[in-house]
């Protein structure tokens, strides 16, 4: 389970009248017999931002904060996924008491932030390998149409790309996780430590950025009757049914392909020359198969040594924005039941990450003793070939 954003009001929450010089503060007057006062305070707490708002409406008194980032408030980062629902609730509780109490709210107990605390906003997230190359993917999915929702893709200075289905209240963003990770020295620690180099690790976010889209969008729609309460939304069950309902929306919205076979596959590529459409067929498998950065590399090598770089950037663009007319959905079939299976099964991206870097290993494994294997043969011919010669000169 993983909830990443979340904001919540704490109501009956009082701030000490001599900490309020701390805030920045405003005052509104929407009616004549009502006044709202505001006091605005941003506060860094572990590796993430909390934003506290509080607010006195006549009689009325509470506190709004935001936490950007609950696992980064838990684990110092956002890719590790929470692992016990109840201890790590308890954890979030405790820290959001403190990170009150620490700004001048009065002493309350942990009872009201469970019981008498509603969410404004949550995001839940997950974190998924893929077999294919993230940037593909998130390419493929881009083509997706959903009603009412506008679609954007977004690329990064990094590398990196998000492709984000958005209305005003709810978004469903796709990006590559890895990419998001090396932006900064945090983030290649955490990739050092997971041994995510060379891994597809697609992120998937549905964020729910009103109270009003909460209950619009549904989330009662999941079989699960939601009142309102920070303790209901902290829920691995339903961090699992928002996500697969909809990753589900988002599948049923890509547009439907045949059953393409090779030859059908070069012949939908968007292009008159045939050298340029099996150059661009070539590209594309490659990329598919190793990543972009590896038919980069592998492309380098087969090239003319001079213009080596420019000709596989040039390769490599040209294949990735071209318009396919019918673009064969069978590339992506592998990681989209990968995703199906993991969101179903719903295990710690952690695991995972550890599983596939065990197959990795054992690969790299055997083929080192290939390669050891390989040079004693050498070795066992050449001394061979002395002992005949010496053999022969006796």
């Amino acid at each position: 389970m993983m909830i990443d954003t979340i904001a919540i009001r704490v109501n009956n929450v009082f701030l000490k009248t001599d900490e309020r010089k701390k805030y920045k503060s405003g005052t509104y007057k929407p009616y004549n017999y009502l006044t709202i006062n505001k006091f605005y305070k941003n506060v860094k707490v572990e590796n993430c931002t909390a934003k506290l708002t509080y607010v006195t409406a006549n009689r009325r008194h509470y506190f709004d904060i935001e936490i950007s980032s609950i696992p980064k408030l838990l684990y110092g980062n956002n890719f590790q996924e929470t692992k016990n629902y109840y201890a790590d609730f308890q954890k979030v509780v405790t820290k959001i008491r403190r990170i009150l109490v620490d700004n001048g709210a009065v002493a309350f107990s942990k009872n009201l932030l469970k019981s008498n605390s509603s969410f404004r906003k949550v995001h839940f997230a997950k974190n998924l390998y893929i077999s294919c190359d993230v940037e593909l993917m998130l390419e493929y999915l881009s083509k997706a149409h959903i009603p009412r929702f506008d679609v954007s893709r977004t690329t990064y200075r990094n590398g990196g790309s998000c492709t984000r289905f958005h209305t005003k209240s709810v978004e469903i963003a796709f990006y590559n996780k890895v990419a998001e990770l090396s932006n900064s020295i945090d983030g290649k620690q955490v990739i050092a430590d997971n041994q995510l180099s060379g891994l597809n690790i697609l992120r998937i976010e549905v964020r729910y950025n009103t109270k009003k889209a909460i209950y619009e969008n549904n989330l009662n729609l999941h079989d699960t009757t939601i009142n309102g309460t920070f303790s209901e939304i902290f829920s691995k069950e339903l961090s699992k049914k928002v996500l697969i309902y909809w990753w589900s929306i988002i599948k049923k919205s890509l547009p439907k392909t045949q059953e393409n076979n090779f030859c059908e596959f070069i012949d939908n590529i968007d292009e008159t020359d045939i050298h340029r459409k099996l150059e661009i067929a070539g590209a594309l498998i490659l990329v598919n198969n190793i990543g972009k950065t590896g038919a980069k590399n592998f492309l380098t090598q087969i090239s003319n040594k001079k213009t080596a770089d420019r000709t596989a950037d040039k390769i490599l663009k040209r294949a990735l924005a071209t318009n396919l007319k019918n673009f064969d959905e069978n590339i992506y079939s592998k990681s989209m039941s990968e995703i199906d299976m993991q969101l179903e099964n719903f295990e710690e991206i952690q695991k995972i990450t550890k599983e596939v870097n065990k197959k990795r290993n054992k690969k790299s494994k055997v083929v080192d003793k290939k390669k050891v294997s390989k040079q004693k043969l050498k070795l066992v011919t050449r001394l061979i070939s002395v002992l005949k010669c010496q053999m022969e000169k006796n």
